[in-house]
C-alpha cells in the first residue's frame, strides 16, 4: 500500500514538473513570436511611412523593398536570452548588479521588441519574482499614482532595494585587504 502512494506523489511530482516546463517553453515561444511581430511591424510601417522621394533618394523600386523586406536575414533580428528571474535571493549565484546588466543588455539589444516604456516596464518586471515582485507590484498599475513611468525609475527602485550604495568603498578595502595578503 505504501509502495502504491509513493509511486502517486512520484506521478503527481512528475506531472507538476512537465507542467512547469511546458509553462515555461509556451512563454518563450510566445516572448520570440512577439519579438518577431514587431520586427516586421516596424519593417512595414517604416515602408509606408516613405514617400515616392524617399523610395527614388534610396534607388529601390516598391518591389526591390518588399524583396528585401521578405529577405530571412534583414526580417528577424537575433533574440537575446532572458536574464534570470531575480528574487533578491543569490541561490542561483546572480547578484543584482549582473542581473541589472543583462536586463538592460536584454532590452538595449532587441529594442524593436519593447518599443515603448511600457513594454519595457513590463519586460522588467516579469524577470522578477518572489518577494522583490511583492515589493514592485503595487508601482506596476496604472491606476497608481506613483506607477513607474519609465523603465529607468524601476532600476532606480530596485537599485535602492537590492543596490549596494557603497560598492566604490567596498572595492577599495577589497583591494587593499588583498595587497595586505600578498605581502
Amino acid at each position: 500500500m505504501s509502495r502504491q502512494l509513493t509511486t502517486e506523489e512520484e506521478l503527481a511530482e512528475t506531472l507538476h514538473y512537465f507542467e512547469k516546463t511546458q509553462h515555461e517553453e509556451h512563454k518563450e515561444a510566445t516572448h520570440r513570436l512577439a519579438a518577431r511581430s514587431a520586427t516586421i511591424a516596424r519593417k512595414e510601417t517604416l515602408y509606408q511611412r516613405a514617400d515616392n522621394e524617399d523610395e527614388k533618394a534610396s534607388g529601390l523600386t516598391e518591389a526591390e523593398f518588399y524583396k528585401k523586406l521578405k529577405d530571412p536575414k534583414t526580417l528577424y533580428q537575433e533574440i537575446l536570452p532572458d536574464p534570470l528571474l531575480f528574487d533578491s535571493t543569490s541561490k542561483d549565484g546572480v547578484t543584482f548588479d549582473n542581473w541589472l546588466i543583462q536586463l538592460q543588455n536584454k532590452l538595449r539589444g532587441n529594442a524593436d521588441a519593447y518599443s515603448t516604456e511600457d513594454l519595457r516596464i513590463i519586460y522588467a518586471a516579469g524577470r522578477v519574482s518572489g518577494d522583490t515582485l511583492a515589493l514592485i507590484s503595487p508601482r506596476l498599475s496604472a491606476a497608481n499614482c506613483h506607477a513607474y513611468e519609465t523603465v529607468d525609475e524601476l532600476y532606480e527602485h530596485l537599485y535602492e532595494l537590492y543596490g549596494n550604495p557603497n560598492k566604490e568603498c567596498n572595492a577599495h578595502q577589497s583591494f587593499k585587504d588583498l595587497a595586505m595578503k600578498k605581502g
